[in-house]
């Protein structure tokens, strides 16, 4: 509310749920909520007034002597780290992470929704500090934030849903190496600093400045663990079989380093041992698409959500050894990937049945799992094993940034 320039609004509340309510149940809550509607509507006035803003730049400094774990507990109590330790931001620490790039400290990088906080190169050099990141991350950080504001990525409405999304960040290019990004075993989990500090910044930029935590406004009903520290992986192209990889697929050169962000809702580990063929590979993954219950596969649809496959090298290269290419994948699982219409509508909401994208569907139809083959991203990550994941997507598509490195 403030964020979009309001010091006070008249608010009705009126409790979750909102769907699934029977008639009866539908009129309590709105005779419940009639009293309240009709003062706001006709009494209320305004009452709050917007706070001066402080400049952007330069960020607010204060003094503090105490140890690290005083230091942690202040930053929580404030509101200002998400629950995991956080290096203290000291002016040397983000003068020293500034010498990461040439961008001026006072440029001012995006307004984070919902509240619309000031991120400044200064600001995103200050939660790369808290987060543990080193200097020559920066470019990358810069990057993501590019991403992340893109119109496209539709970052605003993916931060304050039901839904836990999180960003799916895959780096792509020379910069894996050079910035010892994981890509190949546990290239998702611990143990990769870059991977892990650089999903933590993203985060504290999201929820601290963007100021997009739970109960408000962040509404996610459970969260998960990408709430706290996004998904960062890099793309395997060692083990990649005769495929393009992401960055030349997006348009870029290989020597041009690339940071591809999607929208993503849930992950499904597909442990796929037995079968070893292309196809038999790509049923199994398909089969797990036709789930229901992720977001992109029943609500998602119409507004060119792409998901994400995360493809193990021994899956990958199976599937080339029978001369399928990418395209040839995303083809397949778009026209399998489908779900009978009489279980994809036990998941729709009535305002879904007046949208001309659902009306196109009926019963004894086939209704497939993204919009066209072009809505799934495949990229070859993970080392030894045969698992792969599915990232279903939340009504955005996924933008890639070149990283000025």
């Amino acid at each position: 509310m403030r964020g979009h320039g309001a010091g006070d609004m008249a608010l009705v509340v009126v409790p979750h749920p909102l769907g699934n309510l029977s008639v009866e149940e539908a009129r309590a809550k709105a005779d419940a909520a009639f009293t309240d509607t009709l003062y706001a509507a006709t009494e209320w006035e305004p009452t709050a007034e917007l706070e001066v803003s402080k400049p952007p730049y330069p960020a607010e400094r204060f003094e503090f002597t105490g140890t690290v774990e005083e230091a942690n507990k202040l930053f929580f109590d404030k509101g200002w780290s998400l629950g995991l330790p956080i290096i203290p931001p000291t002016t040397e620490r983000v003068e020293a992470i500034l010498k990461g790039t040439d961008r001026k400290p006072d440029e001012v990088l995006w307004e984070v929704p919902p509240r619309k906080g000031v991120l400044t190169i200064e600001l995103l050099a200050t939660h790369a500090v808290m987060a543990g990141c080193k200097p020559e991350y920066m470019p990358l950080l810069i990057a993501i934030v590019e991403a992340m504001k893109d119109p496209d990525f539709a970052w605003a409405s993916q931060t304050v849903t039901t839904n836990p999304t999180f960003p799916l960040i895959i780096v792509s290019g020379p910069i894996v190496d050079d910035l010892c990004i994981g890509y190949e075993q546990g290239a998702a989990g611990g143990g990769n600093h870059a991977n892990v500090s650089i999903g933590y910044c993203v985060n504290l930029i999201g929820d601290i400045v963007g100021g997009s935590k739970a109960p408000a406004p962040d509404k996610s009903t459970l969260g998960q663990p990408a709430n706290v520290v996004a998904m960062v992986i890099g793309e395997n192209t060692e083990a990649e079989p005769s495929w393009t990889s992401l960055n030349i697929e997006m348009g870029y050169s290989p020597e041009t380093s690339t940071v591809t962000l999607v929208a993503g809702e849930d992950i499904s580990n597909m442990n796929i041992a037995q079968p070893d063929t292309a196809e038999e590979i790509l049923k199994v993954i398909a089969i797990e698409m036709e789930t229901i219950g992720p977001n992109n596969s029943v609500l998602s649809r119409g507004e060119g959500t792409d998901v994400a496959l995360l493809i193990c090298p021994q899956h990958a290269n199976a599937i080339a050894k029978d001369g399928w290419s990418k395209d040839d994948v995303r083809q397949y699982l778009f026209e399998n990937a489908r779900i009978p219409y009489k279980e994809w509508v036990l998941n729709l909401r009535t305002i879904h049945f007046t949208q001309p994208w659902y009306q196109q569907w009926g019963p004894g139809d086939m209704v497939p799992a993204v919009d066209s083959p072009d809505d799934i991203i495949v990229v070859v990550a993970g080392g030894a094993g045969a698992h792969s994941q599915y990232l279903s997507g939340f009504g955005g598509s996924a933008v890639t940034k070149p990283i000025d490195w």
